[in-house]
């Protein structure tokens, strides 16, 4: 009974080396059947130490065969601080940089190896004159209430060359909704205007979200905007040319009627839509600013 138990071990042996050479046969080796997992690989689209980057980057980080845990963007002397967006393999900026500043960005990346690699950049940015950089006037004001008929005007102190892409990173956003459009004046003027009048009551925002964007031929946009304002009652007033009357009407309640002087034949008075956009205590009006001797 002895040398029949051990003659069944051999056997349950020989089978068992025999099953672990096959596999290493049909399947590789066993090295190769539980491969290692492999580290972190990290890359920033700005050089360590970089000089002169354009003002226009989106600072960006990659990840290859691993996760990001944190990341961030920061002036040099920590004072700003710029928000990103990512997910496990990448980290993007939301904003782009401020002109001649310098940045540290840091990120921590954990690797499918389980071991943390860290990347710091340090860079700075491009040097800008004012001359380099064109500021965009808003009107209305913040805070403003102005007239249902009242547009949008965004007036640039050096031209704009880009007005396509200016005009994709200008966004008017109101309660109602309201259609409306951008339409270029110039190269320094833009006008935003509803489709038809705001409605009485409407709140109106205006996002611009041109700081350091390039406008052409090496300037760049100086600031971002944000905007709210305030659409008061609906007051219109119609003239009648022909019965040289004035009409007012506020909220479409007419108010009251009065005669007005609408001109005279070869001199009368234009016709069309007017917007009043400002009010006065008191006005010279001058008719040599039309053209007309006044003398």
């Amino acid at each position: 009974m002895r040398s029949t138990f051990l003659g069944h071990r051999v056997v349950l042996v020989v089978v068992a080396i025999a099953s672990l050479l096959a596999a290493c046969t049909s399947g590789g080796s066993l090295r190769e059947a539980v491969a290692p997992k492999e580290p972190a690989v990290v890359t920033a689209n700005v050089k360590d130490k970089a000089a002169d980057v354009p003002v226009d980057t989106l600072v960006e980080v990659g990840v290859e065969h691993g996760t990001i845990v944190e990341a961030s963007l920061s002036t040099e002397d920590g004072a700003e601080a710029i928000e990103g967006e990512g997910g496990e393999s990448g980290w993007t900026a939301a904003s782009r940089l401020e002109p001649g500043t310098a940045y540290t960005l840091t990120a921590q990346v954990r690797g499918d190896d389980g071991k943390d690699v860290d990347l710091v950049r340090t860079f700075t940015t491009q040097t800008l004159t004012l001359d380099d950089q064109t500021y965009p006037s808003v009107a209305p004001l913040k805070g403003e209430t102005v007239g249902v008929g009242m547009p949008v005007i965004v007036t640039f102190d050096i031209p704009v060359k880009n007005r396509e892409l200016f005009e994709e990173h200008m966004h008017v956003r109101s309660t109602p909704e309201v259609e409306g459009s951008w339409h270029w004046i110039s190269d320094s003027v833009v006008h935003y205007r509803p489709e038809r009048y705001w409605p009485a009551g409407t709140k109106v925002t205006v996002d611009l979200d041109l700081n350091s964007l390039p406008a052409g031929g090496g300037v760049y946009g100086q600031q971002d905007q944000n905007i709210p304002f305030t659409i008061g009652k609906k007051v219109v007033t119609t003239v009648d040319v022909a019965k040289h009357t004035l009409t007012m009407s506020v909220d479409d309640e007419k108010l009251r009627t009065i005669p007005v002087s609408t001109g005279k034949p070869g001199n009368e008075t234009r016709r069309g839509t007017k917007v009043i956009m400002e009010k006065f205590s008191s006005v010279d009006m001058d008719a040599a600013t039309t053209g007309v001797d006044s003398s």
